[in-house]
């Protein structure tokens, strides 16, 4: 599939991510808890990266 923004020009394909198999079933509850964990920490972050002072979204 081809992109065009400006003058810069892409193609881009789609490719499965090589860690992602055929779907198991459920995780386990520490895996799944250990993911929330990593993306709440991600956001605490990117919340005080993004809380200078004067910075406006």
């Amino acid at each position: 599939m081809g992109t065009h923004v400006d003058e810069l020009t892409s193609e881009v394909s789609v490719e499965p991510a090589p860690d992602q198999g055929p779907a198991a079933g459920p995780l386990p509850e520490w895996e799944a808890l250990a993911r929330l964990r990593e993306q709440r920490r991600r956001l605490d972050q990117d919340q005080w990266r993004t809380a200078a002072e004067g910075f406006d979204d």
